[in-house]
């Protein structure tokens, strides 16, 4: 049986004596094939980085996702399908305990369907339609949808006069 050899290395940021490789980033190119820094540092170094750095970072990303918009997208939809409950659950859990997010969401709601009834949009037109009954807007052919959204005109011109 082989033994192992006990590393002790000392961090060259801090000055942390490292023992064996628990926190040592292994590194091919470096002398020992050990980085010359422990996790700790490296970490700590990589977080000030990202907090200088935030603006132009965001603009590398989102350049990147415009680029790798295929990739992104089957990647995310990989993430949410895998990740679904976890996602819900939070989404569910600031919903519940966040007024502010409550009332803006509520807000949001209310400006959208308003925006929908003012310009008479298909959405609106098949949600009136299917309110009261078992079908869906799938099944609403588009010629019903203009016919329901003259009779909305129509009773809105005369309510006007």
């Amino acid at each position: 049986m082989r033994e192992e050899k006990e590393i002790v290395k000392v961090c060259k940021r801090h000055g942390h004596l490292n023992i064996n490789d628990i926190q040592l980033i292994k590194h091919k190119k470096c002398k020992k094939g050990f980085y010359y820094t422990c996790k700790i540092c490296n970490n700590y170094s990589k977080k000030m980085y990202a907090t200088r750095n935030r603006k132009k970072l965001s603009e590398n990303n989102k350049e990147y996702r415009k680029k790798n918009r295929d990739k992104y997208n089957s990647w995310a939809r990989k993430y949410f399908k895998k990740n679904r409950s976890i996602i819900s659950e939070r989404a569910n859990k600031k919903y519940n305990n966040d007024d502010f997010f409550k009332k803006r969401a509520l807000e949001n709601t209310k400006k959208s369907m308003k925006k929908l009834r003012e310009n008479i949009s298909d959405s609106y037109v098949k949600s009136l339609i299917t309110r009261d009954s078992l079908l869906t807007s799938k099944d609403i052919p588009l010629f019903l949808v203009e016919i329901k959204r003259m009779q909305i005109i129509l009773k809105r011109e005369l309510k006007n006069d």
